[in-house]
This record gives structure tokens, sequence and C-alpha cells, in this order.
């Protein structure tokens, strides 16, 4: 038995501001029994629509999350750059001055 799982989507926190809003859960329908073709047809449609719904608002996050996460990321690089360039300059500017003293 082999089980395939998507990709693991990412969600933005309750508040955010770009965070989605989906409406309540309307699919579950507690001891109704059978029902008519008509209220079936009514209720495939409202459970299709809330399933996209659904999918749209996660799909949405996630490309946002994902253009956070990778803002961050390059963010963290250019302060790790900077600040080894700053290291270095440092470190020359520090050997040059005792150079030059002794």
């Amino acid at each position: 038995m082999s089980s395939v799982q998507g990709e693991r989507k990412l969600s933005l926190g309750a508040g955010d501001p770009e965070a989605g809003y989906t409406s309540h859960d309307r699919s579950p329908i507690l001891d109704t029994g059978t029902v008519p073709d008509e209220e079936q047809a009514i209720y495939d449609a409202r459970t299709e629509a809330d399933e996209t719904e659904r999918q749209t608002v996660a799909d949405s996050e996630h490309e946002i999350a994902t253009a956070r996460a990778t803002d961050q990321e390059a963010q963290a690089e250019a302060s790790a750059a900077t600040e080894q360039v700053s290291a270095q300059s440092s470190k020359s500017s520090k050997s040059s001055s005792t150079s030059s003293s002794s």
C-alpha cells in the first residue's frame, strides 16, 4: 500500500492581514438519512463550492507565506554578507594599525 502525500502547504496565522477567510463548514448533516435528488444536488454543489473556497484560500496563503519566507531568507543572507564584509574590513584595519605601530 503506497500513500503519496502532496507538498505540505504553508499557512498564515490568525489575525494576519493577508490571511484568507473561509466560511464555516456546512457539510456535516447528521442523522438525516436519504434526501430527495434535488436536495442532494444542492448539498453536493454547496460542498463542492466550500471545498473550492478552502483550496483557494490554502493556495493563496501558501503563496504569500512562501514569498515571505523567501524574502526573509534573502534578507538574512544579505545581512550575513554585510556582517562578513564588516568583520573582514575590521580585521584588515586592525592588522594594518598593528603593523604600523611596530
